[in-house]
């Protein structure tokens, strides 16, 4: 069994990286409101997007932060859900 808990967010910067950045700090805060938290964020290698996000939350709060009021300020987002095993919780 696997608990949902931490969500990768991938996408592509909206203007410059200055402003993704200010911008990603602004929905941070927006994250916290929403009972989650963004554990951080940086640059996706690997992957065809450029930015990834890290957020922390159960998946009923992290439901209602990816909503169409407050998406992430990035484009082309696709987002990878990351079980926690309860077996050892």
């Amino acid at each position: 069994m696997a608990k949902f808990g931490y969500y990768l967010i991938y996408g592509n910067p909206i203007g410059t990286m200055a402003e993704t950045s200010k911008n990603i700090k602004k929905w941070a805060e927006v994250a916290k409101q929403k009972n989650c938290e963004l554990v951080f964020w940086g640059a996706s290698y690997g992957t065809s997007e450029n930015i990834v996000l890290a957020v922390k939350g159960a998946v009923t709060d992290f439901e209602e932060l990816y909503s169409v009021d407050s998406l992430p300020p990035i484009s082309d987002r696709r987002t990878t859900f990351v079980g926690i095993s309860v077996v050892d919780l």
